[in-house]
Parts: C-alpha cells; structure tokens; sequence
C-alpha cells in the first residue's frame, strides 16, 4: 500500500489525498514485474473519506537497464472486474535521470479488443529539472498508426493531425505549473502546417488534488 499525502496552503495541515494499493506478479530475476494491479482511492477535499477513483491493470512487456517501462500496456477499469474506462498502449524512448521519458507514444482505445481508436500521440520532453519538472513538452497528434511486429511491437505514427507546445515557466512545489505558454498549430488537406493560436497561462491556488481554482488565460492568434 502506497499514500500520498500533501501540505494544504489554505490552513497548514497535511493531509491524505491519494492510496494505492498495488500487487505484482510475475517477477523477474532483476526484480521487474510484468504484471501489475493498482487500485487507487482518493479523498475529498478535507482529506478524508477515502473513494475508489479506479483500478488499473499494467502489463509490462519490456524494460531498459534502468527498469524504466519501455513497452507497456495499461487498462483502466472503473473497478475491479467492472467496466472498461480505457485501454492505453505506450512507447517509452529514453528517459531523464529523474525518470522523465524523453518521448512517448501513447496509443488510446475505447475497447479491450483494442477496435476502437481514440487517439494516438507523440509526446517529446525537454529541459527536464532534476525533480522531473518539464520545461518545454511537445505533444503531436496523429490520425491513424501502423505496427509493423504485431500489437506488442513498435507503433509508427502516422497521417499528423496537430501540435501543441507547451512552455511552462514556472512551477510550484509539488510540479503545478503556474505559468504556461501554449502554442498550437494543425496540419491542413494540402500537408502544410498553420499556427491556430497561442495562450498565456497563468494558474493560482491548486488543491490538495492539484485542481486549480483560478486561472487568467489570453488567447492570441498569432505566435
């Protein structure tokens, strides 16, 4: 059982925000497990009353030398044996020495059967700190992807569909960002790329669940 508890700005007290109770199977002899359950409870706003939030079953087929996840697939239940929220297949390339992945592709279904795509993406991180705060994320989207080796193989994305750069100038203590820019863009029916916006991003007051309770944002068309 792992708990996470948080200091609460508005009146000092630690308090109990997330439990996770996590069991794993079919470990090997340099101590990574391929199989994985997490269920995972969170309290209210006041830290207590402990809720199921959902149950998340991890297979992880391949690691680097560090035993970073390199290659894994994930499916969210509401709970356990209960309905499928969704399924995640995920590409892990390089990793900072916090523990940051330098790129992600993340495949996302609706199904188990894994028949119905939602949404495939590239995330690339850059000047990662040591605490695992990103600077600079850049998160491609595309339309459709191929995998050449089978479903437990390499994804190829392909068929861009936009991007979105996100710039974070600064964060607090626990990894909010406070400040943001985001720059984004889309990929027209004749190939070229078009900016479609920028927003400065200015966020206060986070919760113990890290929800922001104010946020001044400015909507430019041009970068």
């Amino acid at each position: 059982v792992s708990s996470t508890s948080v200091m609460d700005s508005t009146d000092g007290l630690l308090k109990l925000t997330t439990e996770r109770h996590i069991h794993n199977e079919d470990i090997d002899g340099r101590g990574d497990a391929e199989t994985q359950e997490i269920t995972t409870y969170q309290t209210d706003a006041n830290g207590q009353n402990l809720e199921l939030l959902n149950y998340q079953l991890f297979t992880n087929r391949r690691f680097d030398a560090r035993h970073n996840v390199i290659n894994q697939m994930t499916i969210t239940y509401d709970e356990e044996d209960g309905n499928v929220l969704d399924v995640q297949e995920t590409r892990s390339m390089g990793y900072h020495t916090s523990g940051v992945a330098l790129n992600q592709i993340v495949v996302t279904y609706a199904d188990i059967d894994k028949t119905e795509l939602l949404e495939v993406k590239m995330i690339e991180n850059e000047n990662i700190s040591s605490s695992g705060d990103v600077e600079l994320s850049t998160i491609t989207r595309y339309e459709s992807l191929s995998m050449p080796d089978g479903s437990e193989g390499d994804i190829i994305c392909q068929d861009p569909i936009d991007i979105q750069t996100i710039t974070t100038h600064s964060f607090d203590i626990r990894g909010n960002g406070l400040t943001q820019t985001i720059v984004e863009g889309y990929y027209s029916d004749d190939g070229n790329f078009y900016c479609s916006g920028v927003q400065e991003i200015e966020q206060q007051g986070f919760d113990i669940h890290n929800r922001v309770s104010a946020s001044i944002i400015e909507n430019y068309s041009d970068p």
